[in-house]
């Protein structure tokens, strides 16, 4: 890929007419190049157009001109793949704030080398492919599960699983309130993105609400009741979130 130039970089004023519509579409990009290895480490593959949204966002936030610019594009062009290369972002995140020191003491090392090798295996699945998510049968073998249903984003219920007896006709009313709660939290979300700098929650992923010994889960247009205390959330997670 070319690498970035100062004259490919938009003005001042011509980027902040622009980075609403160009932030949206490399949100979208990344999530499309994004994988997980693990509950804490992601990946998000970089190109060209992702390279010069972060060099962008770099001069707006640190108001760099001149000279200052041309050295921040050399630095971020490492981050271009060259011919028969892929490059990559690696996030760790920790949600815990107790833990970091802990966690970070643990992953001492993972920069070190030249290389980084990934074992794709048979759990690996591309998560573009919706044929390939978790089925609700391979929903129902996950520990504590007690129920799974698919749904539209209008709340039509297309079909449901449950080893607890729960009759259709709960199964539609839940259907409905799934596709609810779902399209509730994009447009909390959406708005959340556009007040705070810097907090992105789009695209949205899953939600989860708990009560007494239950939980239900839901990510996409799928959804699982789970017992509290049999259920391991992160498989929850790596199963329904695409």
């Amino acid at each position: 890929m070319r690498r970035l130039v100062l004259e490919d970089m938009l003005t001042t004023e011509e980027y902040e007419q622009e980075r609403g519509r160009l932030r949206r579409r490399i949100i979208e990009s990344k999530h499309a190049r994004r994988i997980t290895a693990g509950d804490r480490i992601s990946l998000v593959f970089e190109d060209r157009e992702t390279v010069q949204f972060l060099v962008q966002e770099i001069i707006r936030a640190e108001h760099l001109v001149g000279e200052q610019t041309r050295e921040e594009i050399e630095f971020c062009n490492s981050l271009i793949p060259g011919v028969n290369e892929l490059s990559a972002t690696l996030f760790i995140e920790i949600t815990e704030s107790s833990r970091i020191k802990e966690i970070l003491d643990d992953l001492q090392g993972v920069d070190d080398g030249n290389a980084v090798a990934l074992r794709v295996g048979a759990l690996m699945r591309d998560r573009n492919k919706e044929d390939e998510m978790a089925t609700l049968d391979e929903l129902m073998t996950l520990q504590g599960v007690v129920a799974a249903g698919e749904f539209t984003p209008g709340g039509e219920l297309v079909d449901f699983r449950s080893a607890v007896g729960m009759p259709s006709e709960q199964a539609k009313v839940t259907a409905q309130f799934c596709a609810t709660v779902s399209n509730l939290f994009v447009t909390l979300a959406e708005a959340y993105t556009k007040l705070h700098e810097g907090l992105v929650w789009v695209p949205p992923k899953w939600w989860v609400y708990a009560g007494g010994n239950m939980a239900v889960c839901v990510g996409g247009t799928k959804g699982v009741f789970v017992r509290l205390g049999q259920t391991d959330f992160n498989r929850l997670y790596q199963s329904l979130v695409v």
